[in-house]
């Protein structure tokens, strides 16, 4: 994804100018959402991890993930420093620009939500990781309670459009 580790202005960016390209879907079903999710929850992994390791060792860690026994995706080496604040707002500006991104299944079946509820569910609650996964899965369902809202509401006036 290339958006990966991007900073926020490049995201935001993005996001104005390209919007169409934040709705489109690789060939694993995945939109940039779900892939931005995925690297934000392995970094926050990894952060962690770094974080409480004592060993200096510079071998390389790679972090997978399963859902029903399939491998879904692996990153190595991820570098990037963790910022909480910045990655929920590159969360919002995704959602801002693609809202309907929050409610897309990948060819697996997961939501960019399941995707946070996947690593959320593999933490320590009230851990530091869990935290930052929690401001990331409140943004995201912030966006999905609006689109169902909205739905609600355009339903209701057909209805009563109809009557």
């Amino acid at each position: 994804g290339c958006l990966n580790g991007a900073p926020l202005e490049c995201i935001e960016f993005f996001a104005r100018n390209y919007q169409g390209l934040l709705k489109q879907l690789d060939c694993d079903g995945k939109s940039p959402l779900h892939c931005y999710l995925e690297f934000a929850c392995l970094s926050t992994r990894d952060h962690i991890d770094n974080q409480s390791s004592v060993s200096s060792s510079s071998s390389s860690s790679s972090v997978a993930y399963e859902h029903d026994g399939a491998h879904e995706t692996s990153y190595s080496n991820i570098k990037k420093e963790w910022d909480s604040s910045e990655c929920v707002n590159v969360v919002k500006v995704l959602c801002s620009a693609a809202p309907e991104t929050v409610r897309v299944k990948d060819n697996f079946g997961l939501t960019p939500i399941d995707v946070v509820q996947h690593f959320k569910a593999d933490t320590v609650p009230d851990s530091s990781e869990y935290k930052r996964l929690n401001e990331i899965y409140q943004a995201l369902s912030k966006v999905n309670i609006h689109l169902y809202c909205k739905e609600k509401i355009e339903m209701m006036r057909r209805k009563h459009h109809y009557k």
